[in-house]
């Protein structure tokens, strides 16, 4: 409904009287979308009793996360339409694929990527926009995982934009607290992160929670750093853009929240994960999702080591099972992130159980998969595949009344996703 008012003949000429009164129905049919989906699944159910009234909100939740934006909608409408209209009213290409009898599906893109002009240096002819179709006679695991699965991020306006802005002094050179290794920043990225910033500060707010300026003066920064590194994915800057829907970070973001008892830590923390995801789902991957598991640490220490012993069989209910479940559960379609409260970090009296120095100990060595008691050095040879610590898509953010002591600060630290601690 939305495509066909925007895309309609009268909306593309520039009447604007008519463009008005399409902008009008469109806002109108919007704010009245919780009310008609509330009847619609209704309706459904009573004409047919096996539907369930989670499977139809899951798939109109995938309906919405494929026409996230206009450029999706008119993306969803043309491949659903190769087969479905008349072939002399589509290009030769999928007038081809019309009468060649080609089934729904086949006309997928696998990756889109885009490669922006040389800072300093923009000329159109210097950009290059790589399109990676699915090949239909390919068999391979990756062809059938990408099948249908293909929608743009919803900042792709934003991304393409930052080329023209890199005709100037645009890019900039950061250090990041894990290098020193400079970097490169596309300025569509950079200012997609800025804004994904605001909306976490925004979100949060909007659930209650107000951050004062020196607060965002300490997690701006690692937020920042944070959302970077899922959009680029890894990818150094001065190599092409990812347009598909994604976040893949690199950076582990950990935080360490102290202070007196009622300061506002376990509300941030209750409060931050939605923000999180509001932020991505508006301009990265709108079906990626953000779980939150939440581990008391105050507590005997022999309780706490049982809860985080790794268990060597298919019964493993430990800590690091479920957070790995967590990642991708049934009602998802891919593997999200995963927010872990570390709560409660003990004092470092000596003689007190728990002890904060005996927990970081503990953490440092169930988190990357080793029993036993705490060692340094190298990690066993199979350790990091029953461990976590090399995972950046788990967030992991501790809350304490007291300080962290620097020796438990080196022993989490030993582990790559305590490393921006």
């Amino acid at each position: 409904t939305c495509t066909n008012a925007v895309a309609s003949p009268s909306f593309i000429d520039g009447n604007k009287a008519d463009a008005d009164i399409h902008v009008t129905n469109l806002r109108t049919f919007a704010s009245n979308v919780p009310e008609i989906l509330s009847n619609l699944i209704s309706t459904l159910m009573t004409i047919d009793h096996s539907l369930h009234k989670e499977q139809l909100i899951h798939e109109y939740d995938r309906i919405e996360y494929r026409n996230c934006t206009l450029a999706n909608a008119c993306l969803q409408r043309v491949m659903c339409c190769v087969n479905d209209v008349d072939p002399s009213s589509l290009g030769n290409a999928a007038a081809t694929a019309s009468n060649s009898k080609k089934k729904r599906g086949e006309w997928i893109f696998q990756r889109v990527y885009f490669k922006a002009s040389p800072p300093g240096k923009y000329l159109p002819k210097y950009e290059r926009i790589t399109i990676h179709l699915n090949d239909p006679s390919s068999e391979g695991e990756e062809g059938v995982l990408a099948s249908g699965q293909f929608i743009f991020l919803p900042s792709l306006t934003q991304v393409l934009r930052g080329a023209e802005m890199m005709s100037t002094s645009t890019s900039r050179e950061i250090t990041t607290s894990s290098s020193t290794s400079k970097k490169l920043i596309n300025a569509g990225v950079r200012s997609v992160v800025g804004k994904m910033v605001q909306t976490t500060w925004d979100t949060l707010l909007r659930h209650g929670y107000y951050v004062d300026e020196e607060r965002k003066k300490h997690l701006g920064p690692l937020l920042e750093e944070f959302y970077e590194s899922g959009l680029l994915g890894g990818r150094d800057a001065s190599m092409p853009i990812l347009l598909n829907a994604h976040f893949n970070p690199t950076y582990a973001l950990s935080l360490y929240l102290h202070g007196t008892a009622g300061a506002g830590k376990s509300s941030l923390v209750r409060n931050i994960f939605p923000a999180i995801n509001a932020s991505i789902a508006a301009y990265a991957d709108p079906e990626l999702l953000v779980r939150f598991v939440k581990q008391n640490l105050n507590k005997p220490f022999q309780t706490l080591r049982l809860e985080l012993d790794l268990r060597p069989n298919n019964n493993d209910y430990s800590v690091m099972s479920i957070i790995q479940g967590r990642r991708m559960t049934l009602t998802q379609s891919k593997p999200g992130l995963v927010l872990v409260a570390l709560e409660e970090m003990p004092s470092d009296v000596t003689g007190a159980d728990p002890n904060q120095s005996e927990v970081a100990k503990l953490l440092s060595m169930r988190f990357s998969g080793r029993k036993g008691e705490f060692k340094d050095g190298a990690a066993p040879r199979n350790s990091e595949k029953r461990g976590i610590s090399g995972d950046a898509t788990i967030i992991t953010v501790f809350t304490s009344n007291y300080d962290l002591e620097p020796h438990c600060l080196e022993a989490l630290q030993s582990l790559d996703m305590f490393k921006n601690l």
